[in-house]
């Protein structure tokens, strides 16, 4: 307990505090001893025992990491001497090569787009690179459209920023806002006028993947899109 309000006081976000909180949870509850009689081998056998129960090379490696992090944390803080972990290798596995969108890519889906919202959130997404959970907790009065800034508020690690968009995402966030007929403060709503989550953002996506013909059209990748373009035009990294 310690320990994750340790990890909140630092600016971890709830998601990533929950990973680390149900993987210790879990090797505690196999191990079944306290957490400063661990050894290396403890933890080797819990690895297995994940990969006996499907775990891909990847997860697995993510488990490794969650608990190295908690191990670390219980050295600095003179619980241990030694992190057990350590002597646990980074497991190896194949990593997926990730592409940003092409022109064509992003052509096909702007055709795809049913309605001025889904085109106002596709552009958004391309020309701020805000990640999903930032689009959706945006209010209407971050977004300034005369200067072309949005304010993100309590982004990851609890950090706030300006982001920059250009003349195409005004043009069809205002003609979005036209459409409206809610009071909700939220920047985009969903079809019950409340303020957009993250499950509803992808489910957007997923219906212009559908219809595009486009793969993996997920937030993320726009954000990849965004980095790579800026990169390409001579912004350092």
């Amino acid at each position: 307990k310690l320990y994750i309000a340790c990890l909140r006081l630092n600016g971890k976000s709830e998601k990533t505090i929950a990973q680390y909180f149900r993987t210790c949870k879990e090797f505690s509850f196999f191990i079944n001893k306290s957490y400063l009689d661990i050894s290396p081998y403890d933890i080797r056998l819990y690895l297995v025992m994940l990969g006996n129960r499907g775990y891909k090379n990847s997860s697995l490696e993510n488990q490794r990491a969650y608990l190295s992090a908690f191990y670390k944390w219980l050295v600095k803080e003179e619980y241990l001497q030694k992190n057990p972990v350590d002597k646990v290798p980074t497991i190896k596995y194949l990593k997926k090569d990730r592409f940003p969108f092409t022109e064509v890519e992003l052509d096909a889906m702007r055709q795809a787009c049913k309605n001025v919202k889904q085109r106002a959130i596709l552009e958004m997404l391309l020309y701020t690179g805000v990640r999903a959970s930032e689009l959706c907790n945006l209010n209407v009065d971050d977004i300034d459209l005369e200067n072309r800034i949005a304010y993100v508020i309590n982004g990851k690690g609890g950090k706030n920023r300006r982001v920059y968009f250009n003349h195409i995402v005004a043009k069809y966030y205002k003609e979005y806002l036209n459409t409206r007929r809610d009071s909700d403060n939220a920047a985009f709503v969903s079809k019950l006028k409340k303020r957009l989550t993250t499950s509803g953002l992808r489910s957007i996506l997923k219906t212009i993947e559908s219809r595009s013909g486009v793969s993996n059209v997920h937030p993320h990748r726009f954000r990849r899109t965004l980095a790579t373009n800026l990169s390409e035009r001579g912004m350092s990294l």
